[in-house]
């Protein structure tokens, strides 16, 4: 065989080697995705086998309603019937637990929850942290958000976002004419009493927004956390710092590790609150609200380590379940680019949207409860919010 015969058998068993490889990596590829997808319907599957378990937690129902959706029981007796969306029948867990109590946490429970990250488990916190957490949430006050005083008379709510669309609303008497007021982050009543009223009946927090909130809005006159004698501190446990902090509140003595080790709560409170005036939501109610209710594209991909729906959102969907009247005042509507961000700000400063919230999906809720008569949500003082 002559030279450039040899070449061209070598380069053709080169070619046909290369092709090979290349057939054998697709092919690898191809299995890799398959057994990639088939772990992922696996997860998926045990996921939402998990949370249809959910439904069967009666003994977790919250004290203060038979239903915690009281607008799915509602008689007709209104003057204007009650309109529910078809895409609202399908996210109904009637008795999800909104409240975790001590009674909530054995190893059985931490063993099931333990599989996803908080909010939504306890993956990454430990049983020892959680116990401590949730061994001061002990008491029959911890199993609801309202006491037994209030009776069988209707609950009507109030709640308050910070936004700039309530600068100058005049809205304050009116807020404060609620049984109950809820307030989140840097909740500013002091000077704005007119626009935004002057009780705080619930104050949601995580401990980072908490601390996020002092920190920002110090300049505007948020030393401390809303203190009233009614106040009741409801906490979202987002993080590990969550259960390390209210258990150092409640036991006042400083945070003992983690991001805050060595934070005092005197610091953060300015008094030391009992322990029945705390409450923390149950990660299995977090679950409920993000899958059921603010499912956003961002919760899967990218972003899913870090979405969630934002901390007025949790409160304003956390009255709609346990409040016979909800009214929502300071949330972002369409019109949001006519509002500074805060309504505590003198000069306009531009609403930011952030990767780890999807407002435009809150913005379409509040719209479509609002309409659906299963809330009212104040739109301002511009036509088309």
């Amino acid at each position: 065989m002559t030279k450039k015969g040899q070449h061209f058998r070598s380069l053709r068993h080169s070619v046909f080697t290369a092709r090979v490889k290349q057939a054998c990596l697709l092919l690898t590829i191809g299995c890799n995705v398959v057994v990639l997808l088939c772990l992922l319907m696996l997860e998926l599957e045990t996921y939402y086998g998990d949370f249809t378990v959910l439904r069967s937690l009666g003994e977790s129902r919250p004290v203060e309603r038979q239903s915690t959706v009281w607008f799915l029981d509602a008689q007709q007796s209104t003057a204007t019937p009650i309109m529910q969306p078809p895409t609202l029948r399908y996210v109904i867990i009637r008795d999800i637990p909104v409240l975790l109590t001590s009674s909530h946490v054995t190893f059985s429970e931490y063993e099931r929850l333990r599989r996803y990250l908080p909010p939504y488990g306890w993956a990454n916190v430990s049983f020892e942290d959680v116990v401590s957490a949730a061994r001061h949430l002990n008491g029959t006050l911890h199993r609801s958000l309202f006491n037994e005083s209030q009776g069988g008379a209707p609950v009507r709510c109030a709640v308050v976002g910070n936004g700039g669309i309530l600068r100058g609303s005049g809205k304050g008497e009116e807020i404060d004419a609620h049984d109950f007021i809820f307030r989140v982050n840097a909740a500013i009543v002091k000077g704005f009493e007119a626009d935004v009223g002057s009780r705080t009946s619930f104050y949601f927090h995580t401990a980072t927004t908490l601390q996020n909130s002092l920190r920002s809005a110090k300049k505007y006159g948020f030393v401390h956390v809303p203190n009233t004698t009614e106040t009741v501190y409801v906490d979202i446990p987002t993080f590990e710092r969550d259960y390390l902090f209210v258990d150092a509140v409640l036991s006042w003595k400083p945070v003992q590790r983690g991001k805050d080790a060595g934070k005092s709560p005197p610091g953060v409170f300015g008094h030391r609150p009992e322990a029945s005036r705390f409450r923390m939501l149950h990660p299995d109610f977090l679950s409920y609200l993000k899958y059921g209710w603010l499912n956003s594209t961002r919760g899967y991909g990218r972003f899913e380590a870090i979405y969630r729906p934002s901390t007025g959102a949790v409160a304003l969907l956390t009255a709609v379940h346990v409040c016979d009247v909800t009214d929502a005042y300071g949330f972002i509507t369409k019109t949001w680019r006519n509002y500074t961000n805060h309504y505590y700000e003198s000069t306009f400063k531009k609403f930011t949207f952030f990767a780890n919230h999807d407002f435009n999906l809150e913005i379409k809720l509040w719209d479509d409860l609002d309409r659906a008569g299963i809330m009212n949500l104040y739109r301002g003082n511009i036509t088309g919010g």
